[in-house]
This record gives structure tokens, sequence and C-alpha cells, in this order.
């Protein structure tokens, strides 16, 4: 017994030295991102008051889409791109949208095929739980070739806690998505940078400003395809991404870890 123990405890500290490494890689990836398109000296100040022209407000008149941070970040994009770090582009440049499908929540089984909304997204990975929704597999075989989701497919919220994006690995669950997540389809640059760059304060920051909706979140699909993202050139690109990977790959050995600890600790209570 002592040694199935300390077998387990093993198991679960490795687990938490690769998620460890698997975070601080990611934070690498980030950083070095930040680095590249030049935010990493960004020093955000918050005004108190402000002015604005009154042909702004044609469109907004709420006070937050006015925020100095927000024009500071977008101001500082197009400098640097104008110093030749990056290009910028809009997002309907670089990805084909794809959109969900509300079922109608009387259509929810207990098992069956993953139904994802905004819940199950974060930009480290699925997450799965009690409270996750799943359709009937005659259902997902109606709708399957237009709602799927396809391996490399981003991710990416739109409703309620907007701005989260992840790309969907070969070991993703079968899914549909709801209305809330789109599914981005690249038009060549590797997906893994585009998740990245949407997560970072590079399109947050836009995404956090054009978001309507005093308690949900919505954001408007044709300021989601106007989204600006700094597009690196290849090797940084490819610099980046290998961080990433590194990052997905470690958390992914962790579960498996935290896996094989769980089922040991169900075979030795049995």
């Amino acid at each position: 017994e002592w040694n199935i123990q300390k077998e387990i405890e093993e198991l679960v500290k490795k687990a938490h030295q690769k998620k460890k490494l698997a975070d601080e890689k990611y934070e690498e990836a980030n950083r070095l991102l930040l680095k590249e398109i030049g935010l990493d000296s960004l020093v955000i100040t918050k005004q108190k008051t402000f002015e604005i022209e009154s042909e702004e407000t044609k469109e907004r008149l709420d006070v937050d889409y006015f925020k100095s941070e927000y024009k500071s970040i977008i101001d500082l994009l197009q400098q640097n791109e104008k110093r030749g770090l990056f290009k910028l582009q809009k997002l309907s440049n670089v990805c084909k949208f794809k959109k969900g499908i509300e079922v109608g929540s009387y259509t929810y089984t207990k098992e069956g095929v993953l139904f994802l909304r905004v819940s199950n997204i974060s930009e480290t990975g699925l997450i799965e739980r009690e409270s996750s929704e799943y359709i009937p597999t005659y259902l997902f075989e109606q709708i399957k070739e237009e709602y799927a989701v396809k391996e490399n497919d981003i991710l990416y919220t739109k409703d309620g806690t907007i701005g989260i994006a992840l790309v969907v690995d070969k070991d993703f669950p079968v899914s549909i998505n709801s209305m809330g997540v789109v599914r981005l389809q690249s038009k060549g640059i590797d997906p893994y940078y585009i998740a990245l760059v949407l997560n970072s304060i590079a399109c947050r920051s836009q995404s956090d400003r054009e978001a309507i909706g005093a308690v949900i979140k919505h954001y408007n699909f044709t300021k989601l395809k106007n989204l600006l993202v700094p597009i690196a050139s290849r090797q940084k690109q490819e610099n980046i991404v290998e961080l990433v990977k590194q990052s997905f790959s470690l958390r992914k050995e962790a579960k498996q870890l935290l896996d094989e600890a769980t089922k040991r600790v169900e075979n030795f209570c049995k």
C-alpha cells in the first residue's frame, strides 16, 4: 500500500511540474509576441477625464468605448506597422468564418456529442465539466457537415466572455459549436499564432472596446471581421508558435499523469 501511495504522489507531483512548465512556456510565447509587435514596453495610464469630438459619438455614446487605453494601443500598433514590425490585417483577410448553431435546450442529453458553449473555451484548453451540454448522435449526423468542429479550427468566443481563442487539436472531442462560439479557419497563417494574437492585449483591447450589452456582452460579426490582427514575419511566427505548441504538449502530458493517478486511486479503493 505504501508503495502505491508513493507512486500516486509522484505522478501528481510530476503532473504539477509539467503544468507549471506549460504555463511558463505560454507566458514566454506571449512575451515574445508582444516584443515582436512592439507592445512589450506598453504602459497603460488610465485617465479619469478625457475629451472627444462630437463626430466620434455617432456610433457609440457609452463612456467605456472612449477609454484612452484603447486608443493608445491601436495608435501604437499603427505606429509599429509603419516601422515595419508587422502588417496589420483585418481578421476577415486571414480567416474564414463559420457560425455556430442553436439546437434548442430541449435537445440536450446527458451524453452524446459535445455542444460547445462559451464556458467550454479557455485559451489554454477545452473545459469539460458536469454542466457541459451534449446533443444526440442522430442530431449531430444531420448537422455535422456544416457545423462539426474540425482540426486546426480556431474557436473564438463572441458572446458573454468575449475574445477567447482556442485551436482545435487532433485530440479534440467530436463537437458542434453554439452561436456564442465562432469557428475561424486560417487562410494560411499558423492557427496557433492567430489564436495567441487574438488572446493578446493587441486584439483583446479591440474586442473589449467593440462589445455591446450591459449584462451579457456581444461582439457584432461585422466588427469581428474588421478586428485588426498584427501579422509578424514567417520566421517570427514560427519562433512564437514553437513555444505555444511546447506549452500545449506539456499541458497534455500533465493531464495524462493526473488521469493515471486518478485511475490508480480508484483501483486502490476497490
